[in-house]
């Protein structure tokens, strides 16, 4: 009685194929989101120094009138033009 072995040919390419589907996808995943996480937070980085100078910009129109000092103002610059609108 002769025992029949079954073919090896084709394993291979199963196991290549699971390695694929189990291994490289999900890491391929993993790195897009990451990508598009990095991008975002960038931006929002962006948006966030974006308000900081628009705020900076608006605290310094602020123009305090100090009998002892004069006009006093909450930046570095002189507190003079028509850039201080705010009353005190």
């Amino acid at each position: 009685m002769r025992v029949r072995l079954r073919s090896r040919r084709g394993n291979l390419l199963v196991l290549i194929m699971v390695v694929i589907a189990f291994i490289v996808v999900p890491v391929l995943i993993v790195q897009s989101q990451l990508g598009l996480y990095f991008v975002d937070k960038d931006r929002a980085s962006s948006v966030v120094e974006a308000a900081c100078l628009v705020a900076a910009n608006d605290l310094s129109r602020i123009v305090v009138a100090d009998p002892h000092f004069g006009y006093v103002s909450l930046s570095n610059f002189a507190p003079v033009g028509r850039a201080t609108l705010a009353r005190d």
